[in-house]
């Protein structure tokens, strides 16, 4: 785990990397996989919003993953109203019978991932077919920063 989390750092490996410590705990003996599973995952599962469920599919290398991504990212922006008020975030519910890591969480109405608020649906639609899917500049997470200092600061 320690290995695959160092080789594959960037942040949209995140739902992949909770999953598999989902699926590694299932070997765990009964007693250590009730702690594992119900006080250490679930406290630490702040990587698996549906805002990073969905980056993480997006980055796939599957492609109907990626379009599906893409379908359930069109379908927010269309239903999500634009708030500027500041979300109370909580840990998500991790689903520890997943099969596929894009079931480890909910996909429930969400806003819109932010780290791709700068590219319309056409450009969005465009990169299913690339096998690295990510525009340039959200690759290591640059943009992401950026717009989260002003929210931090408010806090």
């Amino acid at each position: 785990m320690w290995f695959d989390i160092k080789s594959k750092w960037q942040y949209y490996h995140a739902a992949t990397h909770v999953w598999h410590t989902v699926l590694w705990s299932r070997y765990l003996p009964a007693k250590g996989k009730s702690f594992a599973m119900n006080t250490c995952i679930q406290n630490n599962a702040l990587a698996v919003p549906p805002e990073n469920l969905l980056i993480t599919m997006f980055a796939d290398a599957r492609e109907d993953v990626r379009l599906k991504a893409v379908n359930l990212i069109k379908d927010f922006r269309k239903n999500s109203s634009v708030s500027r008020e500041v979300r109370a975030f909580r840990p998500p519910v991790v689903n520890f019978g997943a099969q596929v890591y894009e079931d480890i969480g909910a996909l429930a109405p969400i806003t819109p991932p932010p780290v791709l608020s700068d590219f319309s649906d056409e450009q969005i639609e465009s990169t299913i077919s690339n096998s690295n899917p990510l525009p340039c500049g959200v690759r290591n997470g640059g943009t992401a920063l950026s717009r989260t200092r002003p929210s931090r600061e408010r806090i």
